[in-house]
């Protein structure tokens, strides 16, 4: 199953909906991503995934989006 988040915009010459960012992987056992949320400035992504996974991206282009996944370390262990 893809764990893809797609950002959409409208295309202002055509005004058509196309995809502006993707991030995410292909591939792999899980269940995917099941939402998002956006930074306050625009330049960050963080989703969550069916097993309480956390994905954080990065834009790292000033005027271009292009996102980086960034590694999260959650400890989650119970006392």
């Amino acid at each position: 199953m893809a764990k893809t988040m797609i950002v959409w915009g409208v295309d202002s010459a055509s005004g058509v909906w196309l995809d502006q960012v993707r991030v995410g992987e292909v591939g792999g056992n899980t269940l995917g991503l099941y939402g998002c949320r956006f930074g306050q400035q625009g330049t960050a992504i963080l989703a969550h995934g069916y097993q309480g996974a956390l994905h954080l991206w990065h834009d790292v282009q000033v005027y271009c989006a292009e996102f980086k996944l960034l590694k999260l370390f959650i400890n989650n262990w119970s006392c």
